[in-house]
């Protein structure tokens, strides 16, 4: 924030820096972290720098600056920040769901005249389905793998996603092998309070079981020895039209913990904002959506992957799916 000591999400070394969640980990040594009690809990011990944990909906006052933290509905722990006293109130979102998920606490809606977004998904065809509906269909394609004698294999983008399917397989009473990547962030959900069911750390020796795995791991030899692989991207970019094209997948679910195009609505008109700042991969074309429907939606900073966004898409220009997951959709 501009005339203050405060950062939001900063990835160089910052003065004060506030984290939303458990998976963006720093890469400096910033002097002081803020977080949440959940986020510290997740994130375990901190590398570098002091930490300051704060509850949700507790104000406290730093340099000038009034702040409050809300949940965000991503991860276990993850929040938004609401600032009062550098102009009107803003509201910093990170990463956000407003949908509930099954392990994060529901989304807070805040009312503010400035809001920043973080935005992963809004290209044209990119709504998610039913979420209900979209577990029970993964549910039954994995449970008619593994009755067929068949290894499902669960290719997810993004971490917090794995830990949903975790616990949606262990609700159905599966006990899957998750990639040991999942296993320090396992015992980080476990410390929050999340009641993770069992899971297989190693490669089951004969019994076919499901498997969560790295999508940019999936040529991985370790997948090798299972009988009869039978792959499934499990993300938010299944909810394209051309995703088991472009991902070379027989089956895609579109299960995510960030929200869609309607979720940034829902959350755009719950606060009432006048002005919009957008970042995230998706920014760009968010940001013409809002303007086209006569909001002041602003970028914060070009996305990473400006390049991308060409007039006919992602997928008319790679078709290979492992560079669109390094250039695109990696952490």
């Amino acid at each position: 924030l501009a005339h203050s000591v405060l950062w939001l999400d900063a990835p160089r070394l910052a003065e004060l820096c506030f984290v939303s969640n458990a998976l963006l980990k720093p890469r400096g040594p910033h002097r002081r972290l803020l977080m949440s009690e959940r986020t510290a809990r997740v994130a375990g011990e901190n590398p570098s720098g002091s930490v300051l944990v704060t509850p949700f909906f507790r104000h406290f006052v730093v340099g000038g600056l009034k702040l409050e933290l809300a949940p965000s509905g991503h991860m276990p722990g993850a929040a938004q920040l609401r600032v009062e006293g550098a102009g009107s109130p803003l509201v910093y979102t990170g990463d956000f769901d407003t949908r509930q998920g099954l392990c994060a606490e529901r989304i807070h809606f805040w009312k503010a005249r400035r809001l920043v977004l973080r935005v992963h998904y809004g290209l044209d065809g990119e709504l998610f389905p039913d979420r209900q509906a979209e577990r029970q269909r993964l549910l039954e394609w994995a449970e008619g793998k593994i009755a067929a004698r068949s290894s499902p294999v669960l290719l997810y983008t993004h971490p917090a996603t794995a830990m949903e399917l975790l616990v949606l397989l262990g609700q159905a009473g599966l006990r899957p092998w998750i990639h040991r990547s999942l296993h320090e962030l396992a015992g980080g959900y476990a410390r929050a309070g999340v009641a993770l069911p069992q899971y297989r750390k190693s490669r089951p020796a004969r019994d076919i079981v499901p498997c969560i795995w790295p999508l940019r791991l999936r040529k991985s030899s370790s997948l090798v020895p299972l009988p009869r692989r039978s792959f499934a991207l499990a993300s938010g970019e299944a909810a394209r039209p051309d995703a088991k094209r472009i991902f070379d997948v027989p089956e895609a679910f579109c299960i995510s913990c960030r929200a869609d195009r309607r979720g940034t609505m829902e959350i755009i008109e719950a606060s009432g904002a006048r002005k919009i700042y957008l970042s995230g991969r998706r920014a760009e074309p968010v940001a013409r959506w809002l303007a086209g429907k006569g909001l002041d939606a602003r970028l914060l900073a070009p996305p990473r992957q400006m390049w991308l966004f060409g007039e006919r898409g992602i997928g008319h220009i790679t078709d290979d799916p492992e560079r669109l997951f390094r250039d695109n959709i990696g952490e």
